[in-house]
Parts: structure tokens; C-alpha cells; sequence
């Protein structure tokens, strides 16, 4: 819904700047083109790999121990008594619950500071963006990923990425 209103928004300025016929200047940029190849990305991806890595590590260790402990419950299980077998398959369920409650705090974490560090290029692009629009005397400038079609338009994409890097 947002997605269509903000396209339906965006064709009415277009209209709207259009029929004013006066010296209205439009450009377009690309942000995923801008974002995708922009070497902040990699950077804050290798930063947050290094964040996250003895969380992953002892996840993944977690992991190891509750499927070894599985595999000796089911190997053992015949040979244990019957309460044994039953507080060992309470104590294995509850490991599980734990580790999953682990491994869902983690991704959103993990998700959470994903989405910081993205909004945080973002946020470059877009003065970025404008310090060009300020410059160039550009009255608008969209995302080319919004416009179906437009002809006669400055692509300010490339411009973008060389200050970027």
C-alpha cells in the first residue's frame, strides 16, 4: 500500500512539475546500484562478522553439544531407567529451548545491527544526493527503482558513486 501511494505520489509531482514548464530540474539516482557497490558495505560487513563471531562460535558449539547429546540419549535410552530417561529427555528438551532462544536473540541482534549500520550508509547516500542536487541546481531527485519510464532525465547515479568511494 505505502509502495503504490509513494508511486502514485511520485507521478503526480512528475505531472505536476511537467505542466509548470519552468526551469525545473530532475534527477535520478540510483540507491541500490549506489548502496550495493559502495566499499562502506563491505567494510561494516567485515566489522560486524568480527562483532558477531564468538556469538556465532559458541552457538554453533551449543549446537554440537545438544545434537551429541541426542545422539547418546537415543544410543543410551534403552539402557536407562525409565525416570532416567525421562529427566534426561526434560533436561535435552530444555537445552533445546534455550539454544533456540539463543539463536533468536542472536538473529535479531544480528538483524538489529544489520539494519543500523545499513540506515547509516543510507543516510551518507542521501546527503550525498543532495549536496550533488544543492550543486547542480536539481529541484527534485528520485530513486530511478520508483520510475517505470522517464526520458530526458539526468542519471546522477555515477556522480553519486564517485563520491561514495
Amino acid at each position: 500500500m505505502k509502495r503504490v501511494l509513494y508511486i502514485l505520489v511520485t507521478v503526480l509531482v512528475l505531472i505536476f512539475c511537467y505542466n509548470i514548464k519552468a526551469a525545473t530540474k530532475i534527477a535520478v539516482a540510483n540507491i541500490a546500484i549506489i548502496f550495493d557497490e559502495s566499499p562502506e558495505r563491505t567494510k561494516i560487513a567485515k566489522k560486524l562478522e568480527t562483532e558477531f563471531k564468538n556469538r556465532i562460535s559458541e552457538l554453533q558449539k551449543q549446537e554440537v553439544e545438544l545434537n551429541n547429546r541426542i545422539k547418546q540419549f537415543q544410543r543410551d535410552k534403552s539402557t536407562m531407567s525409565a525416570t532416567e530417561a525421562k529427566n534426561t529427555d526434560t533436561d535435552i528438551l530444555y537445552q533445546k529451548e534455550t539454544f533456540t532462544k539463543n539463536v533468536q536473540a542472536f538473529e535479531e541482534e544480528n538483524q538489529h545491527r544489520q539494519i543500523e549500520e545499513r540506515d547509516k550508509i543510507l543516510n551518507n547516500i542521501k546527503k550525498i544526493i543532495q549536496k550533488i542536487a544543492k550543486k547542480e541546481n536539481y529541484n527534485l531527485v528520485l530513486d530511478a527503482k520508483d520510475i517505470l519510464y522517464i526520458s530526458n532525465i539526468k542519471d546522477i547515479t555515477e556522480e553519486v558513486l564517485k563520491q561514495v568511494k
